[in-house]
């Protein structure tokens, strides 16, 4: 039986750009319209020509309230849009086209290496069972820890 692999906590992992609360946080925001619950806030936008009651003022607003991109905010809150990007993002490296198959490959290994480094455990686990799966010989221990 294989162990389980060390999931990166959430603080290290540079892939993401918001964590789990964070957007659970935004949906909400989102679905209820909370931050135009705030009358100065409503009034501010107005005084400046945002359309305060707009998804895309809110959007905005979400943006620079988390120090992200529109379209990140646009990706968390439609589940249309981020099915659509899902599906571009999984032809994007299809094997159709070789060469950037074998570079977006050559680049995830980079990158994995580098999460190791950050990472202890995970690098650790990978050290046990890559031992554990090697067929040229019987290996007894690996990293001082016995098999």
């Amino acid at each position: 039986m294989r162990n389980a692999y060390p999931r990166l906590p959430e603080t290290l992992d540079l892939r993401r750009k918001l964590l789990s609360s964070d957007i659970v946080a935004i949906r909400k925001e989102f679905e209820t319209g909370a931050p135009y619950h705030n009358r100065a806030e409503i009034g501010r936008r107005m005084r400046i020509g945002l359309a305060w009651n707009s998804e895309a003022a809110m959007m905005r607003m979400l943006a620079a309230q988390y120090n992200v991109s529109y379209h990140t905010i646009y990706y968390w809150v439609k589940d249309e849009y981020r099915k659509y990007k899902q599906g571009q993002n999984a032809l994007a490296h299809s094997k159709a086209d070789m060469s950037d198959y074998v570079q977006h490959r050559e680049r995830e290994s980079k990158a994995r290496v580098e999460r190791w480094r950050r990472y202890y455990p995970q690098w650790r686990w990978h050290a046990r069972e890559s031992a554990k799966s090697e067929k040229r010989s019987r290996r007894h221990s690996v990293l001082g820890e016995t098999l």
